[in-house]
């Protein structure tokens, strides 16, 4: 028995020496594509490319590509016919999805995603390595992995004393008459004065609300009894507008 052992060790370290030497045979790439600060939520546009450099086909499926970074991809962002998977923390790892047909030799793929805006080095990708299936407690390194360098703007003392020499008082006729500002303004004619806490009026539906409301306005009023003009809250369908967000203020000083 004990000399079988011997001869069946140096068989088995043979095998995991070889399928090690051509899993790290993948060459990985990352970069920083741009910037979309158009959205309401900026994010940045990367990619990952990974490049077969081995002789042998990189599977369609049965293995995952692990990565450290703060930032993960954003849901729905990422393509190449892959998934980025949150793992636990700031460890991630790239999935082939069931469309993908495998990496031939030679052959490469492009990942792009999306992810929160990266500032700097410290959000690049790191320590990448793969795990296949047949052999989960394995990670074996991608030591062919480069993170291609970018530039970003640093703030210094020199280029924020410009940015804040741009700052200037704006008259009170271009800001708007309302913050945040509304979708649309209708002048109309008079002028309200409010010298006392609105009295609040509400449904029974909106109880909370106008407890709230009565609240958040009282310290702005010496005097703190509620007065004659009323504020009426109301739910309701707000023309022109489908968001359930969205809302209308009306002033009538013709009420008070």
């Amino acid at each position: 028995m004990r000399n079988r052992l011997l001869y069946v060790l140096p068989i088995l370290f043979a095998v995991t020496a070889t399928t090690g030497a051509a899993q790290t045979a993948l060459q990985v790439r990352w970069e920083l594509a741009g910037d979309s600060v158009a959205t309401n939520f900026a994010a940045s546009r990367a990619a990952f490319t990974l490049t077969n450099r081995g002789a042998k086909p990189l599977p369609p499926n049965g293995w995952a590509i692990y990565f450290s970074a703060l930032h993960s991809a954003a849901p729905g962002s990422v393509g190449g016919g892959f998934v980025i998977e949150d793992v636990m923390a700031d460890l991630h790892r790239i999935v082939p999805a069931p469309g993908f047909a495998g990496l031939a030799p030679g052959a490469s793929v492009r990942i792009p995603y999306l992810s929160d805006l990266i500032l700097n080095r410290s959000f690049v990708p790191k320590g990448p390595y793969i795990v296949f299936d047949t052999a989960k407690a394995t990670g074996v390194p991608l030591t062919d992995y480069v993170a291609a360098p970018f530039d970003r703007a640093v703030a210094t003392p020199e280029n924020q004393f410009v940015l804040d020499s741009a700052t200037r008082v704006i008259p009170v006729s271009e800001l708007p008459p309302l913050f945040p500002t509304p979708v649309s303004v209708t002048p109309g004619a008079g002028s309200l004065r409010l010298t006392a806490v609105p009295r609040v009026e509400a449904t029974e539906a909106l109880r909370n609300e106008s407890a709230f409301a009565s609240e958040y306005l009282r310290p702005y009023f010496a005097n703190t009894k509620p007065g004659t003009v009323p504020l009426r809250l109301e739910v309701g369908a707000v023309e022109g507008q489908t968001s359930p967000e969205a809302y209308s203020l009306d002033v009538d000083p013709g009420e008070v």
